[in-house]
C-alpha cells in the first residue's frame, strides 16, 4: 500500500502545502504579558538598591533601613528591605528587625531574619514584658530566642515551661563555653541528671 491510498488526496495535499498546520492568529489560552509600565529595568533596580547596599558595606543599619524605606512600594523596595533584614549590621533595633519579619512573610529566609531579630533583642536585654512585646507568640528561632523565651516564662513563674526550652536546648545543641556557662548560670536548676549525660 501506497501513501496515497491510505490518506486521501485533499488531506495530503493541505498538509503538504501547510494550511492542516495553521495556527489561529489568538491561541485559545493567550500567555499573559506582562505590563510594561511595572517593568524596572535592571540599571534602575541596581540604581535604587546602590544606597542600601553602600549603607549595608558601611555597617550602617540605620541608614540602609531609612534607604530602603524611602524606596516606592514594590518588589525594589521589599527586597531592600529583605536585603536589611538578612544582615547582621548595627544601629536596627529589634522592635524595627521584628517588624521586618513581619512585613516580609512569605520571603525566603525568615527563620534567618528572626534569629538576627532576637539576637538583637538579647543584645538589648529587655525585661519580660519587653520580651513578650517583641516576640510575640513566635516560637523561638535561634539560642538567643530560646534563652528569652525562657527567661520570660521564668519571671512569670512557669517553670515548666522555662524548662521544656531549656532541657532540650542543653541536652541537643552544640553551644559555645559562653552559651553553655550562661544556661548554668541562669538555668542550672531547671537542668536535671539526665539532662547532663
Amino acid at each position: 500500500m501506497t501513501m496515497r491510498r491510505l490518506i486521501p488526496a485533499g488531506v495530503l495535499m493541505s498538509v503538504l502545502c501547510g494550511s492542516a498546520l495553521a495556527v489561529p492568529a489568538t491561541p485559545p489560552n493567550p500567555v499573559p504579558r506582562p505590563d510594561v509600565g511595572i517593568v524596572i529595568a535592571p540599571e534602575a533596580t541596581s540604581t535604587a538598591l546602590r544606597p542600601v547596599a553602600e549603607a549595608l558595606d558601611r555597617n550602617d543599619g540605620a541608614s540602609a533601613l531609612a534607604a530602603a524605606r524611602a524606596l516606592p512600594s514594590g518588589t525594589v523596595r521589599e527586597t531592600a528591605l529583605w536585603l536589611v533584614a538578612r544582615s547582621s549590621v548595627d544601629g536596627i533595633d529589634a522592635q524595627a528587625r521584628f517588624s521586618l519579619l513581619d512585613a516580609l512573610a512569605g520571603w525566603p529566609d525568615l527563620a534567618l531574619i528572626q534569629r538576627r531579630a532576637e539576637a538583637t533583642l538579647f543584645e538589648e536585654d529587655p525585661d519580660a514584658r519587653g520580651i513578650a512585646r517583641a516576640m510575640g507568640s513566635r516560637q523561638p528561632a535561634g539560642f538567643e530566642g530560646r534563652i528569652l523565651a525562657a527567661r520570660r516564662h521564668l519571671s512569670a513563674n512557669e517553670r515548666t515551661a522555662a524548662a521544656n526550652i531549656i532541657r532540650p536546648l542543653w541536652r541537643t545543641a552544640r553551644l559555645s563555653s559562653g552559651a553553655e556557662a550562661l544556661v548554668i548560670r541562669d538555668f542550672a536548676p531547671l537542668l536535671t541528671a539526665q539532662d547532663h549525660i
